[in-house]
Formats: structure tokens, C-alpha cells, sequence
């Protein structure tokens, strides 16, 4: 399902921008990942995705707003609308990307979040440093 778009960031700054978008961009990314579709698309849901659809999954994504990332996932099989309208309607957030569905997990000990599903390949993570201790 297109279009789909990349999530890129670096030091100073994050973007989530269609795969067009995203090519036209004079940006240097320290990381970067390409995933689709495009959830939410300059604040509006991706006009692909029918409310009414009837597939049914966990799904992940990663939204912005005001250069702060959201990373989802549902706790329920969830339509690609249902999810998209949680990123524009509840975070409010200017753009989206669908990262993962069927096989997503998620680890966060804060929340006592431990999915242990699947065997990941692909992954991204966050090390909060200051509560990194070097030996």
C-alpha cells in the first residue's frame, strides 16, 4: 500500500516524510529506516485505508510532533484506520509511518511491557543514558 516513507534522524532533528518527500529533503541522517504505508500524511489519514476494513492486526508505527517521536503498538488486533486515527486524533501528530504488523512486539520495562512473540530481525531501540552504567 503506498506511499510508503522513511523515518530519519540525527542529532538535531527527526523526520517522518513520504519516500518522495523524503528524497527531495537535503537532510543528513545519522540513522534511518524505510517502512509503509504512510499512516498519517500532513496531519490527515492515509485515503487509502477504509474504515470499514476488516483486517485485523497488532500493529506498530512511529509518529512526530514538534520534533518529539511517538512509537505505538496496539494491545489489540486493530484495522489500519482504527490504528492511524489514534496518531491524528489522540497524539495530533503531523505525520506517521506504519512500521510492523502480525509479528510486532514491543519491550518496555516502565510500562512491564515484555512481548516475547517472535523471533525479531529488524529493530529499533532507545538506551536511556543516563541510567546506563559502564563497567
Amino acid at each position: 500500500m503506498q506511499p510508503n516513507g522513511g523515518l530519519a534522524w540525527n542529532q538535531n532533528k527527526s523526520i517522518i516524510a513520504t519516500t518522495d518527500d523524503y528524497s527531495k529533503l537535503k537532510f543528513n541522517p545519522d540513522y534511518a529506516t524505510q517502512s509503509g504505508p504512510m499512516l498519517v500524511i500532513n496531519e490527515k489519514i492515509n485515503p487509502k485505508f477504509l474504515e470499514r476494513s476488516d483486517s485485523f492486526k497488532i500493529r506498530n508505527g512511529v509518529g512526530i510532533k514538534d520534533q518529539t517521536l511517538y512509537f505505538v503498538i496496539s494491545n489489540t488486533a486493530v484495522s489500519f484506520y482504527q490504528f492511524t486515527q489514534f496518531f491524528q486524533q489522540q497524539l495530533k501528530v503531523q505525520n506517521a509511518l506504519y512500521l510492523d504488523g502480525s509479528i510486532s512486539s514491543a519491550y518496555i520495562p516502565p510500562l512491564k511491557h515484555a512481548d516475547s512473540f517472535f523471533k525479531l530481525g529488524p529493530m529499533l531501540a532507545y538506551i536511556d543514558t543516563q541510567n546506563y552504567q559502564k563497567d
